[in-house]
């Protein structure tokens, strides 16, 4: 099993993207990968499937972004040397705040965890919103943004692309925006507020104004 693979899995798990997946994730699965015990939680139980529990911690997604296979990742997915050097920026900058701010868990905080856990599982949905190449419309919302994932991760990954990222809380969406700053981020913006209230306060604003929705630990996205 190649951790590229392992990374797609993660992605598609535990990030929604409206208009992209229309399969259940269980169909990506397969009787040799449910053997891993490590695999198992990537995918969805089905009712011929016996469900079983196993408990991952967050140094299990660990991962140096300054290692060769970090690097050999991000690469195949087409990630230049500078958007990587961005990326490992971003992972620090969480650190950072986490310590201020409960952005993301602060249990095992790391760099290496945040890198592997949060930041390459955004990356690897880079394949998929290639797809808005050629078109006159580029933007992305990202609801619940939470910490910026995956708004940011993607938001480095595709400078010519318009990110809006949504929260509640003001608190998070100010060190989102710190973020973006310290990046040089220019084509991001948040708006504080819930997602289900946006085209009712803003319509002008924000109705079908979004080529794609994106959405990781939030809810269930739906499929139109």
């Amino acid at each position: 099993m190649s951790i590229f693979l392992l990374v797609t899995l993660v992605a598609i798990a535990i990030t929604n993207v409206t208009s992209f997946i229309p399969s259940p994730i269980s169909s990506l699965s397969s009787n040799k990968l449910h053997t891993n015990p490590k695999l198992q939680p990537l995918f969805l139980s089905t009712s011929d499937e016996p469900t079983t529990t196993t408990t991952t911690t967050s140094s299990f997604y660990a991962l140096d972004p300054e290692s060769s296979e970090a690097k050999s990742i991000t690469s195949s997915l087409g990630v230049t040397p500078a958007q990587h050097e961005l990326l490992i920026d971003l992972s620090h900058l969480v650190v950072e705040w986490n310590d201020r701010l409960n952005l993301i868990s602060r249990k095992d905080c790391t760099v290496n965890v945040v890198f592997g856990r949060h930041v390459l599982p955004s990356v690897a949905l880079l394949p998929l919103l290639l797809k808005l190449e050629g078109k006159e419309k580029k933007k992305v919302v990202d609801v619940g943004t939470g910490g910026g994932f995956p708004g940011l991760p993607l938001a480095i990954l595709f400078p010519s692309v318009e990110f809006t990222l949504v929260d509640s809380v003001g608190k998070k969406l100010r060190a989102v925006s710190d973020m973006a700053d310290e990046l040089s981020l220019t084509n991001v913006q948040t708006h504080h507020g819930r997602a289900e209230l946006m085209v009712d306060e803003s319509a002008s604003l924000h109705y079908q104004q979004y080529d794609v929705c994106v959405g990781r630990s939030v809810a269930a996205l739906p499929y139109p």
